[in-house]
């Protein structure tokens, strides 16, 4: 049983709306796993009708941080790093993370101390990569535009 499939039958009143999503997933989600031979994870989950991420139930961190506030799982983050990464074996590869999708820099640090290296197109998001503690060598700057100054 899939995690669309969970919490379509524990959270009352949600059929309707994700009914179609949850099939699409499922299927997507059989396609990755029968591809790449992985077994599909999703950090987010009911229990008692209370969402959480991996251990954390969501809840708490709104009333603690506020809201909105974003909330990632970090073995989510991790497993789809290391999944391009082994994925690419012996072959002599960096993968690289596009700062331009997310510069939070708890998720920039998380990276780093993977061995991630980082895409940029700008000295803004070098400067998140520095602080967050990424590597200035493992740093590919691309993009148009750029010119040697």
């Amino acid at each position: 049983m899939g995690f669309w499939t969970r919490l379509i039958k524990k959270v009352p009143g949600v059929e309707e709306r994700f009914q179609v999503l949850g099939v699409r997933c499922q299927q997507t989600q059989n396609l990755i796993a029968d591809t790449w031979n992985l077994t599909p994870a999703f950090m987010f989950s009911y229990l008692d009708q209370s969402l959480y991420c991996e251990q954390a139930p969501l809840a708490d961190i709104a009333r603690s941080a506020g809201t909105p506030c974003y909330v990632y799982s970090s073995r989510t983050i991790l497993e789809n790093y290391r999944a391009y990464d082994e994925g690419l074996g012996d072959l002599p590869h960096r993968v690289c993370y596009a700062v331009k999708a997310n510069g939070t820099l708890a998720i920039l640090a998380l990276l780093a101390k993977a061995g991630a290296g980082f895409d940029i197109v700008s000295g803004g998001e070098l400067f998140c990569v520095r602080k967050a503690g990424g590597d200035a060598r493992r740093v590919v700057f691309s993009g148009v535009g750029k010119t040697s100054k």
